[in-house]
Formats: C-alpha cells, structure tokens, sequence
C-alpha cells in the first residue's frame, strides 16, 4: 500500500549440512575438581549429547593379512585376491591392491585407534608399474567413516617391473592424538591411463598394483569395547565416574537438531593410559 508504513525484519540462518560432522565444533570434556567428575562445554547449536565410556587397550596388534591376524573391511571390485602371496615382507600374504578397470580398490583396519602426540602408522610396501593416474593414498576418519581425510597421498609414474623387496614407509598420527579414528588405504583410478593388473596367475602381471604388509600403530590404544549413553540436554553436565582401571576413556559429541550426531570430541582417559 503506497505510503503506509514499512515494518522491517532481520532473520539469522543457520546452514546445517548433515553430511559434514565439523558444522559446529566440537565440545569439550573438563576436569570438575579432583573427585573423579567431568563436566563438559557444548557449543551453541547442540539440542543435546551423547557419552561413549570405553575400555582400551595398548594397539600392540600387527596387520599383516594372515588368518589369524586382525581383520579388515575389503571394498574392491576387481576380481582378484586382495589377500595375496605374490609379495610379501613376513609371513604367508600381504595386502594388494590393483586396478582391472575404472575403479577404487580400499581397504580398511577394523580397529578404532586413539592415537597419541607420538603415534606413528607405519608398514611395508612393494608398488609395480602404475601411471600419474593411479593415485595411492592413505586416509582417516575422526566420525566412524561418514568423511575421511588425507594422511598421504601420491601418484608417479613407474613403467618397469624390478624385483626389489618391500621398503618401510611411516606416516605421523600426532595431529590426531586423542581422537578415536579409523585408518584406510586406497587405490584411487578415476580414468585416463593405467597398468591393468590382468588377474592372478598372469606371470608378466604378477607384480602390478600396490602390495602393503606388515601394518603398525605405535603408541597408541585400541578400543576393545565401549557403550554410548542416552543424550543429555544441559549444555553443561558432570559425568561422575569412579574408574581406576588404565585404559578407561571418556568421550562426547553434540546431537544437532534432535536428529544429526556430531564427530567425537577428544577422548579423556579416566586414569594414566
């Protein structure tokens, strides 16, 4: 209506990607005196919490693809052995990953690990002839595997087949010191050109791929088992806890909207790891 009078609105959005659990920060898990309670400071969008209690152990466990070895979660689409005894660095196989096409071949440790300042991913590795196209990576994830990161990540180009044993190559985890994550090592082909690894029992193809063995963490622990407790509402809390066992943890994550968890906030150990 011309001249009548204008009224003006002003609206705060909040843009919430439930897809992307670092939308907000993470909380944080704070010493409540000396008696064994902790308290913990949420951030402004959080509807509610989630506590996960947890007993660890020292990570001390070596992947080395044997049977009797910790397990991993195989995600390759080629048809070929990704447990192989074409070329190992100790025992009967090694972890080996190839290309017979356009695709992604991954595994993953079924472990979550928490890391400390000093923890260190190491292993062997054995690399055939492969393009700038074949990129190799290693990735971690702080949410459980919703979104993972590079930790290292290289493509070159190698025409030859050499027969030489597997060299050692190590990785730092300190920038993940505390956090409970998963670890994953990838053979990323997204086109262009590539060494086909033509399938096992082809002698010329044999050594085509990516073989890793012998997989450590050191200094860091395991989880062995844990249990997430109800939501709580307040934005701050105190969690009592009479642990005295090494290896207990503690840890939090926001619950946005009722509905879309957050990543875990640094675990606390409730006594000396």
């Amino acid at each position: 209506v011309k001249d009548a009078p204008q009224d003006t609105y002003t609206y705060q959005v909040i843009v919430f990607d439930p897809d992307t659990s670092e939308t907000s920060g993470v909380p944080q898990i704070l010493r409540d005196g000396e008696d064994g309670n902790y308290m913990v400071v949420g951030d402004k969008l959080s509807s509610s919490y989630q506590i996960l209690k947890g007993e660890t152990l020292p990570a001390n466990m070596i992947w080395g693809a044997e049977e009797d070895g910790p397990g991993v979660s195989i995600k390759a689409q080629g048809d070929y052995a990704v447990l192989s005894n074409l070329r190992v660095r100790s025992g009967e196989r090694a972890y080996h990953l190839a290309h017979m096409g356009i695709r992604d071949e991954i595994f993953e440790l079924d472990e979550t690990l928490i890391p400390s300042v000093e923890s260190v991913l190491s292993y062997y590795e054995f690399i055939g002839p492969r393009s700038v196209d074949q990129v190799r990576e290693i990735q971690v994830s702080v949410d459980g595997g919703q979104n993972w990161k590079s930790l290292y990540s290289e493509a070159d180009e190698y025409r030859y087949i050499t027969e030489r044993p597997m060299e050692l190559r190590s990785q730092p985890l300190g920038d993940y010191a505390d956090r409970m994550i998963r670890i994953r090592f990838c053979f990323f082909f997204d086109g262009g050109s590539f060494h086909q690894y033509r399938g096992d029992g082809f002698k010329t193809s044999d050594l085509e791929g990516w073989f890793i063995d012998d997989i450590r963490i050191s200094n860091a622990h395991v989880i062995e088992e844990s249990k997430v407790y109800s939501a709580c509402l307040q934005s701050k809390f105190v969690l009592g806890s009479n642990a005295q066992s090494r290896g207990e943890i503690i840890a939090v994550r926001p619950v946005y909207f009722q509905s879309f968890p957050g990543m875990w906030a640094p675990v606390e150990f409730l006594a000396p790891r």
